[in-house]
């Protein structure tokens, strides 16, 4: 089991699918979710890089959609290279005002201002409580494709404090479980009840169709009972709670229709990046390096297919072994690629290094795709002194 209370794991956002624009801002203002319900609390992070700005944010756009239900503030200031650096941050707790999507006006800090907010709130969820804690699991799609990416959110609430704590992993079936980021904490109200929430995210990738049923998820802790006496909270054992989520159910179809010959690559989005040195002209033997770089939204490294160009006349291709990372991205995984190959020529002249097709199948539109990198063409001079390289011009 994972506990509640322990170090947070290290969460990567992968900005790959963002605009270089939106990557760069003296002040920076997030909330911790994009979408919640009316009946939820939000957390607002507000960070401003740089000393000497002694500034406090102006929250008028926040005030308009929300309460300010409490606020704290800190500093961080790192010395390196001799150069002094700062980042102030305040972190607000939010409780809506009315449902809708909102687009909250720049918050500003001093001379400098943030990038546009957006939220999504919903009508309040009619669930009714479930006593001191219970657990909400969900998944999203309920019907997927063998090894697509399905979403499993988890909700533990509690009604009460806990000394310790931990909420178990899904387990079972022929599925690959992965973990995306740090659990999200905020509060929500139930049938005239106050909770704490922990939502944890995984992505499942199952392996195999048919119907696949992941067990109850289980939690296990010792609320505080808030015991005082001459002994002070060495008397506070605190009382064993337990709950369990219903079981989640599964269907998963086998791969569509596409050729069986390919690789099955089912993903959200898919693209290939040539990040090869601009290089049109070579000589007989001098190799020319390709760096090819694939990336999924909705797979792991491990899932996609291995880059490789077919052979070419004149061309003598020598691939590097591939390498692998999986990323998070918010409530998926992205899988990267990259792949090295020296390519030699045989002979002086105009060569053709091929293009590079990559067949996959859109979860989001539900069709076949194809993604390319098209053909190079280089200048190839004869070799030094002129000789003749592997055969004749």
């Amino acid at each position: 089991m994972n506990s509640l209370l322990g170090r947070p794991a290290t969460v990567m956002v992968l900005l790959l699918w963002l605009p270089m624009g939106a990557l760069q801002a003296a002040v920076t203002a997030r909330f911790d979710r994009d979408t919640m319900h009316f009946n939820e609390t939000v957390r607002l992070v507000i960070q401003v890089d740089g000393t000497g700005n002694n500034a406090r944010p102006e929250l008028d756009s926040v005030e308009e959609h929300f309460r300010i239900l409490s606020q704290s503030s800190g500093q961080n200031i790192s010395l390196v290279n001799g150069r002094q650096t700062a980042t102030r941050t305040w972190t607000l707790e939010l409780e809506p005002r009315e449902t809708g999507s909102f687009s909250l006006d720049p918050i500003r800090v001093g001379g400098e201002e943030s990038l546009r907010l957006r939220i999504n709130i919903l009508p309040e969820e009619k669930q009714a409580g479930g006593g001191d804690v219970f657990i909400e699991a969900e998944i999203e799609p309920a019907e997927s494709y063998v090894q697509q990416q399905v979403l499993l959110t988890v909700k533990l609430h509690l009604a009460v404090p806990l000394l310790e704590g931990a909420l178990g992993d899904p387990e079972g079936g022929d599925i690959v479980v992965q973990r995306l980021g740090d659990d999200r904490n905020y509060n929500v109200n139930r049938e005239g009840r106050r909770y704490r929430v922990f939502e944890r995210r995984y992505a499942l990738f199952p392996q195999s169709s048919g119907e696949i049923t992941i067990p109850p998820l289980r939690f296990e802790g010792r609320m505080d009972e808030g015991a005082r006496g001459v002994f002070g909270s060495m008397m506070n054992s605190g009382r064993r709670i337990r709950a369990t989520s219903d079981p989640i159910h599964l269907k998963v179809k086998p791969p569509a229709g596409n050729d069986p010959m390919l690789p099955w690559t089912p993903a959200k989005a898919l693209r290939l990046v040539d990040q090869s040195d601009p290089t049109d002209s070579t000589a007989v033997g001098q190799p020319v390096t390709l760096k090819i770089q694939l990336q999924a939204l909705g797979l792991t490294a491990e899932q996609l297919p291995d880059i490789a160009l077919p052979e070419a006349v004149g061309l003598r291709l020598y691939p590097d072994q591939p390498v692998r990372e999986t990323r998070v991205d918010g409530d998926d995984v992205v899988g990267i690629q990259l792949r090295r190959i020296a390519v030699i020529p045989e002979r002086s002249g105009e060569l053709t290094i091929p293009g590079l097709t990559v067949h996959w199948w859109n979860t989001e539109t539900d069709t076949p795709e194809t993604t390319t990198l098209p053909p190079r063409t280089i200048t190839v001079a004869p070799a030094a002194g002129g000789a003749l390289v592997g055969g004749s011009n």
